[in-house]
């Protein structure tokens, strides 16, 4: 499970990812007995609510959760919400567990780190592992950003629970879904304007990077094998350090998620790396299952909105 995620006390989740032309959410029932998906909707935002991420129509999106939430009857009183690839930096630290919490401390590190003037930032951290691993992150975005979303979430009348890069969410469930994962497995979280990349490692969340989507997987035309190319790069940029290269010998497998990752581009993109993709019915173990009789959604678009809703106020 999530590094710090406990079943107990009985609770109602929701995370909300809003993606670039629409909001996905994932309604869950948390209890001893385990995490129960509830509802799972969509909603089709009106063009130009959302623009390179930024909310520029907030009365729209507000609007397009409220009939969504009507329609799909969710009945949490909180949520979280995602933000996007290119709003947030993270960063692994081999730091003792608890480390961070001192916030000074953390603030610090982060102006020496990350960001050189960390007034105009938020910082959080957290113990990333599946219980086997583990290892501190921390995370720096604009102030700005984050209050963005977060305001979506309150003028949508629910009070907040986390504002989350959208793939430590991914990261999140699949370490509760999924009891043995790969040794390295690549995730790839396919949005727009940008993509995130990161490698569980033995259970452990490895931070990576980001690189643009580039416009004709957005408008549907196959540019897949060009987005692996940036992938690539940027990967071997990233863990150069650790002697890591994007191939079967160094990377297990693949697992795409995200508003792009639709089952054609998983496949091209596997085919392009040389890498097998990662495939388990998420519902396949003992802590997940659902009362929705039909999801017509693919798995891989929700499990982000699903993550977000572990991220409860009780946590």
């Amino acid at each position: 499970m999530p590094a710090g995620f406990r079943l107990s006390p009985r609770r109602v989740g929701l995370g909300l990812a809003l993606e670039y032309d629409r909001i996905l959410a994932v309604q869950t029932e948390i209890s001893s007995k385990g995490v129960v998906v509830t509802g799972v909707d969509e909603q089709i935002l009106v063009r130009g609510t959302l623009e390179g991420g930024r909310i520029v129509d907030p009365v729209a999106a507000t609007e397009a959760f409220k009939e969504m939430k009507k329609r799909a009857k969710f009945s949490s009183k909180s949520a979280s919400v995602n933000i996007p690839a290119h709003f947030f930096t993270i960063k692994s630290f081999d730091v003792p567990k608890g480390y961070f919490s001192n916030r000074d401390i953390l603030q610090w590190e982060m102006g020496q780190n990350l960001v050189p003037d960390t007034a105009e930032y938020r910082f959080s951290s957290v113990d990333v592992s599946d219980g086997k691993g583990e290892t501190s992150i921390a995370i720096a975005s604009r102030a700005d950003h984050v209050e963005e979303r977060a305001g979506f979430v309150r003028n949508s009348g629910l009070e907040v629970n986390a504002v989350e890069p959208g793939i430590l969410s991914i990261y999140n469930a699949m370490v509760l879904a999924y009891k043995d994962l790969p040794h390295r497995l690549l995730l790839v979280d396919v949005s727009a304007p940008y993509s995130y990349f990161a490698l569980i490692e033995d259970g452990v969340f490895r931070p990576g990077g980001h690189v643009f989507t580039n416009q004709s997987i957005i408008v549907g035309e196959n540019g897949i094998r060009e987005f692996s190319k940036d992938i690539r790069r940027a990967f071997e940029l990233v863990f150069e350090i650790d002697e890591i290269i994007l191939n079967q010998k160094s990377v297990d497998m693949v697992f795409l998620a995200g508003r792009y990752a639709d089952a054609d581009h998983t496949e091209e993109f596997s085919k392009a790396l040389r890498i097998p993709i990662f495939y388990k019915d998420i519902f396949g173990g003992s802590v997940l299952s659902s009362r929705v009789q039909s999801i017509e959604i693919p798995w891989h678009r929700i499990i982000k909105p699903l993550g977000l809703s572990l991220r409860t106020s009780r946590d």
